[in-house]
């Protein structure tokens, strides 16, 4: 459809204008009244803005007969084209839909390569605390044990001054 916009001093002027450009079944769409200003920003002469549309025509939709076979040289190549993948479009669309699968079954996989490491990673540092623990265990034993024994010696060495008499440090 062909559109185009008019400005008129009155409605006769447009309909002569319509039927000159755009044909005998052209229509009008719309008619406002519109006043102008003139340079100075005074109010102008009001002129008439008119729209009207027209099919197009069909020889200017459907090419002639003489370039006919320009059009189809131009064409032949295209409509070759579109048949191979009219014919193809199963195995294109698996062969695509194969490629992004395996690409995210790639990506995943290296995801999971990637967790498996951080786990074997986690399992080893587990494994040194619970060494750790082990050894600060036996510490916190030798620890205990050498209290006892300092606790008994003390004893020992307090009956021993009470027995012969004597004042010996740190017994009191």
């Amino acid at each position: 459809m062909q559109i185009k916009r008019y400005e008129v001093l009155d409605m006769q002027d447009a309909i002569e204008l319509i039927k000159r450009d755009l044909g005998e079944d052209a229509v009008i769409i719309s008619t406002r009244q519109v006043s102008s200003s003139n340079d100075l920003g005074f109010f102008g002469k009001p002129f008439l803005e008119v729209v009207a549309a027209a099919d197009y025509k069909d020889e200017d939709l459907i090419p002639s007969r003489q370039n006919n076979n320009f059009n189809q040289n131009l064409l032949s190549p295209l409509y070759d084209d579109i048949k191979f993948l009219k014919d193809n479009f199963e195995s294109i669309v698996e062969d695509k839909v194969l490629y992004i699968l395996n690409t995210k079954f790639e990506e995943i996989k290296q995801n999971m390569d990637e967790i498996k490491f951080n786990l074997n990673l986690l399992k080893d540092e587990k494994t040194k605390v619970r060494e750790k623990v082990k050894n600060i265990s036996s510490i916190q034993v030798v620890i205990g044990i050498t209290i006892r024994m300092i606790t008994i010696t003390k004893s020992k060495a307090s009956i021993i001054s009470e027995f012969f008499n004597i004042k010996l440090p740190g017994t009191g």
